[in-house]
């Protein structure tokens, strides 16, 4: 009877533990594990964007200013159209240029992240801070590799894909099973223990 407790209850307390840790961490810590999921957008090669007829223009509007030697990519891609509400906007540049943009309508950034690949290039990635408007043209302007650029981009009519993800959750039950381990071997050392200073 003493060996089948000794069994019984480290495999209960396993079990207990496993699925109180799951809840825990899918569940409620949500707000503070969650994240925003983004999209990337097609950046197609834009070397015939720079002209009066494509939707991106660098340069000053009206004049004859110089292009860029180099195309330069840009996510969405000018006059993309059905681009989905949770995308980011991108500007990669094959030198490594400060990039400025404005949008209308105004978009809060949540972050701007600069990549470096390969490392003379840069990749300038915008993250807004909530979904895109549906249905919305948005205008881009600003500066790419010391010119003036703008383009056009619109956004489809509804979004279907959850706005965050957890986190922890791909790795849920790994670490419900981690933390079960470790709680079932200390809880199993102190109850020998135990019983060892009752004998």
């Amino acid at each position: 009877m003493e060996n089948r407790k000794t069994v019984l209850f480290p495999l209960i307390f396993f079990v207990a533990c496993l699925f109180i840790s799951y809840f825990l961490i899918t569940v409620l810590p949500i707000s503070y594990t969650k994240q925003r999921i983004y999209s990337s957008p097609s950046n197609e090669a834009n070397h015939n964007s720079f002209t009066i007829g494509g939707e991106a223009l660098i340069g000053i509007e009206g004049d004859d200013s110089p292009i860029p030697p180099v195309p330069v990519f840009l996510g969405p891609r000018p006059g993309a159209t059905n681009v989905s509400l949770n995308t980011v906007i991108n500007v990669y540049q094959p030198r490594p240029v400060s990039v400025e943009i404005q949008v209308d309508p105004e978009i809060t950034f949540a972050k701007i992240e600069n990549k470096h690949d390969p490392p003379a290039s840069l990749d300038t990635i915008f993250y807004p801070a909530e979904l895109l408007q549906p249905n919305t043209t948005y205008n881009v302007s600003g500066s790419i590799m010391g010119y003036s650029a703008w383009w056009t981009f619109t956004t489809a009519s509804s979004f279907s894909q959850p706005e965050y993800e957890n986190i922890l959750t791909p790795y849920a039950w790994l670490i419900a099973i981690a933390v079960s381990i470790t709680a079932t071997i200390i809880f199993t050392k102190r109850i020998r223990k135990s019983n060892n200073i009752k004998t």
